[in-house]
């Protein structure tokens, strides 16, 4: 018998690389991956082919599904419901595949409730100024949807801390790689908090201190909070911040 998969969910602001990142981890076949298949009520579009794009049903079945607790997660968008069937996500995870969700916050919230030992990760921006940077090069959208998009973004970030591992995407491939050698490697070691992908190379916000090839780096640093960053761990005995120095007044902010 197949040993169970894992179930590797992943969140992160508009703008952050999270298709890229999946793009890239899906690459690799020695983690074998699947990619969840979502149940739908919408109307199949021109070539999309039911339970390979998605499994389309109707506005009853999906109400079914939802009252037999068959959701792992659905919403509404657009007049129809989208969900991820948890049957065919345990079928995956029981033969032996590692199965991938790419899905908003609130989405990842109703999973975990149902599925404990999902491996939650966020994907972070190495700044707020350059994800903004990055959803302005799409060169597509008007001002206004860019302002939306960042004032949501700000509001999301908070919650970070929701989720078993912090990535940040400052290099699609360091980022895929940190993924890969961390939460997907060691699943059952469970940092909460643990930050990679920047210069530190690790960090447990428990104990407030970044650890790394860059120095010591007090816990409050990469705290994203729209009234800026107050001070450091006092009790964390770090009296100077490697990047932010020894004042109290972090000067990364959004």
């Amino acid at each position: 018998m197949a040993n169970r998969g894992l179930l590797i969910v992943l969140s992160g602001p508009s703008g952050v690389g999270k298709g890229s990142i999946r793009r890239r981890l899906f690459m690799r076949e020695d983690i074998d991956l699947s990619y969840s298949i979502s149940m739908t009520t919408r109307e199949p579009r021109n070539g999309e082919i039911d339970g390979v794009d998605y499994f389309f049903v109707s506005q009853q079945e999906f109400k079914e599904n939802v009252e037999k607790g068959n959701l792992l997660e659905y919403a509404k968008f657009v007049g129809n419901y989208y969900g991820t069937p948890k049957n065919y996500v345990e079928k995956l995870l029981n033969n032996g595949k590692n199965v991938f969700l790419e899905i908003e916050i609130e989405g990842a919230r109703q999973v975990v409730e149902k599925m404990k030992d999902a491996v939650t990760i966020y994907l972070m921006p190495p700044s707020i100024e350059e994800l903004e940077r990055r959803i302005r090069g799409r060169r597509s959208e008007p001002e206004e949807v860019v302002k939306e998009r960042m004032d949501k973004a700000k509001r999301e970030i908070k919650s970070y801390t929701e989720y078993k591992y912090v990535v940040y995407n400052d290099s699609l491939e360091k980022a895929a790689d940190e993924i890969l050698s961390g939460p997907v490697s060691e699943p059952h070691i469970h940092h909460h908090g643990y930050f990679a992908g920047g210069p530190e190379r690790g960090v447990d916000l428990q104990s407030g201190i970044f650890t790394g090839s860059a120095g010591i780096f007090c816990g409050y640093h990469l705290l994203w909070d729209s009234t800026g960053l107050s001070g450091h761990f006092p009790e964390s005995g770090v009296s100077g911040c490697g990047r932010c120095g020894s004042g109290g007044n972090c000067s990364f902010r959004l």
